[in-house]
């Protein structure tokens, strides 16, 4: 009796840590305070470059945003195409380049943000969202971009709430 009890115990255990949810994983955060962290845990350095890739390296920085969808779908042009694809080699060992290819525009308050979502998630974006839905995006911060001198904060969304 003295063995089952644990046995018992360790298997309840796994078997309601298998049954979490992935988005629990997101804590709720304003994307101004996400900014904000990104911001002060990344080097000040002054960088002068035509273009820079510059990965934070960990999968830490992840939340659950609350977003404006905004209706509107690019390409992710060559550069961010790059630097998504290097980022996703680097970080998750796939050499496809075909996990992120479309970047849709979120607003937050006066602030629009092009935001790269993964390409097997992306027509439930069109399909379940209307300009102007709120959202809770599940955003995962990638590192900055830099270009002519210009940076940009680089995020992907795995996901997306209507609220």
């Amino acid at each position: 009796m003295r063995i089952l009890f644990p046995v018992v115990f360790i298997l309840v255990m796994q078997l309601s840590y298998a049954q979490q949810d992935w988005h629990d994983l997101y804590p709720k955060s304003a994307l101004s305070d996400v900014i904000s962290y990104v911001k002060s845990n990344m080097p000040n350095d002054s960088v002068d470059c035509k273009t820079c890739y510059n990965f934070y390296g960990t999968f830490d920085v992840k939340y659950k945003v609350e977003m404006k969808y905004l209706d509107s779908m690019r390409v992710a042009d060559d550069t961010h195409k790059k630097y998504l694809d290097l980022w996703t080699k680097t970080y998750m060992g796939l050499d496809s380049n075909d996990l992120f290819i479309r970047e849709l525009k979120f607003g937050n308050g006066k602030e629009q943000y092009w935001v790269a979502v993964q390409e097997p998630t992306y027509p439930y974006y069109p399909d379940e969202l209307r300009e102007g839905d709120k959202v809770y995006l599940y955003v995962l911060f990638l590192g900055t971009l830099i270009v002519d001198n210009k940076e940009y904060l680089m995020f992907v969304a795995n996901d997306f709430e209507k609220k």
